[in-house]
């Protein structure tokens, strides 16, 4: 957010000078940082460095243990075997993956979209529309066009160089894309000449139509085969269990990945009694390392994982 909020606030500064502009951008800044200043606060309290603050670590710590495996060029123009994204079978890098779902090109998997080209639609009609408003507000429009271009680009940026490649880190700038064309389109429909309230109208009709059988595709796609599902099978296993067994036994599912799934309620733990050995998951080595819990857990009377 920083680069189109230096460039909103050089061009409010450009029309309008410091005097007026700086009570409104001061109140603006207060405004805007009450709530992360609240969340910092929540977090510097809870006695974790700044940079585990995220949690992140206990889930995937090869990946941030150094800024470089959480952000490298590599991810970006390389495919990341890891975490595979493919098109006709080959894994493509995050940059092509960024360009496929902010144009709406053909080939990615069907949940990465809601039908193909409807988001090239919205990006082709903030070309008429920026004139529009160039023309009808000169001083506004390019430095407001320029806010949201580097916006879209800096989501882009970041998320090509970030590790793990999903289409849902563009759902800001993809929602550009219908507002803008509604708006070129209403701008069409209300014009008088015959031909463009045409045009405007068979635009709407498409992208209708590609939104349609888009949404059509996705719900006949099969749900992700995930591991949620074992561990609840494990965890309801396991609590059947007599306390003697549970406390001779190690776990049978990893206690972070349940706590998450919200399997150790308050209610839930206050029935057991014996827990039995952490069993040796990355999220537990984790755990370990950081001495949230001890290297040898106890067996009777433990305590619940750490939530």
């Amino acid at each position: 957010m920083l680069l189109p909020l230096a460039v909103l606030l050089a061009g409010g500064l450009r029309r309008a000078g410091w005097r007026p502009l700086l009570p409104r951008a001061l109140a603006w800044a207060l405004g805007a940082t009450v709530f992360p200043a609240l969340v910092v606060l929540i977090q510097a309290r809870s006695g974790w460095p700044l940079w585990q603050w995220s949690g992140y670590g206990f889930w995937m710590p090869g990946r941030f243990d150094h800024w470089t495996s959480t952000f490298n060029l590599h991810y970006a123009f390389q495919p990341d075997q890891t975490f595979p994204q493919g098109v006709g079978g080959r894994p493509v890098s995050h940059f092509e993956l960024a360009v496929r779902v902010l144009l709406g090109l053909p080939g990615l998997a069907v949940h990465h979209d809601l039908g193909y080209f409807w988001p090239l639609a919205g990006w082709v009609a903030a070309v008429p529309l920026y004139r529009m408003a160039r023309r009808r507000f000169p001083e506004v429009a390019p430095w407001i066009a320029a806010a949201l271009l580097l916006w879209t680009l800096a989501h882009v940026v970041v998320f090509s160089l970030y590790f793990y490649p999903s289409s849902r880190f563009y759902l800001g700038p993809l929602a550009l894309c219908p507002v803008l064309l509604a708006a070129a389109c209403g701008v069409g429909l209300s014009r008088p000449d015959r031909r463009m309230r045409l045009l405007a109208g068979a635009a709407v009709a498409g992208v209708a139509l590609l939104a349609a059988a888009g949404f059509a595709e996705l719900r006949r796609e099969p749900l992700p085969d995930v591991e949620t599902e074992r561990t609840r099978a494990q965890f309801n296993r396991w609590l059947r269990w007599k306390e003697e067994r549970r406390a001779r036994s190690v776990l049978p599912f990893d206690p972070v990945q349940a706590q998450a799934l919200g399997l150790l309620t308050p209610e839930v733990v206050s029935q057991i009694h014996a827990w039995g050995e952490l069993p040796d998951t990355v999220h537990v080595r984790r755990l370990r390392a950081n001495g949230v819990v001890p290297r040898e857990s106890p067996r009777e009377g433990s305590p619940a994982p750490v939530r």
